[in-house]
C-alpha cells in the first residue's frame, strides 16, 4: 500500500479522530481531557493512517472504560518529535497480556475483557 506524506495540523488530526468516536463517547457518558500544545503545530504523515491509529487508540479507551469515567488524549513535544499519549480509567491490561496485546486478533485474557465485541484489530491497527 501506498504511504502518503500529507501535511496535517495537530488540532485537525486530533478533532478528526475525535469525531469518529463522538457518538460512543456521549452516549456512555464519558469526558474527555485534551491537553494539546498551544503553538499550531504541522504533522508531515499519512494523515489517513495516523487519523484512523488515533481513533482506534481512543476507541478502545471508550470500549474499555466504565460509564460516566474519563479518558485523557495529551500530546506534548519531546526529544524525539510529538509523543500522543490515550489513557484511560478502564481494567487496564495485566503485565501477563502486555506482550500479547500488539499482535492481530489477540485480545487481553480477563472477563472483563470478553463482555466486549472486537476481533483484537484495534491495538495492532494503532
Amino acid at each position: 500500500q501506498t504511504i502518503f506524506n500529507d501535511a496535517i495540523e495537530l488540532d485537525d488530526l486530533i478533532k478528526r479522530a475525535t469525531a469518529a468516536n463522538l457518538e460512543e463517547l456521549e452516549a456512555k457518558p464519558l469526558r474527555l481531557h485534551q491537553a494539546l500544545p498551544h503553538e499550531h503545530y504541522t504533522l508531515r504523515c499519512d494523515a489517513r493512517r495516523l487519523t484512523q491509529a488515533l481513533s482506534n487508540l481512543i476507541s478502545n479507551a471508550v470500549k474499555f472504560t466504565p460509564a460516566l469515567g474519563q479518558i485523557w488524549l495529551e500530546a506534548e513535544f519531546v526529544k524525539e518529535g510529538l509523543r500522543i499519549t490515550v489513557r484511560d480509567e478502564g481494567i487496564g491490561i495485566l503485565p501477563k497480556d502486555l506482550e500479547r496485546v500488539f499482535e492481530p486478533f489477540c485480545q487481553a485474557e480477563s472477563d472483563y475483557g470478553k463482555r466486549y465485541q472486537g476481533m483484537g484489530l484495534g491495538l495492532p491497527l494503532a
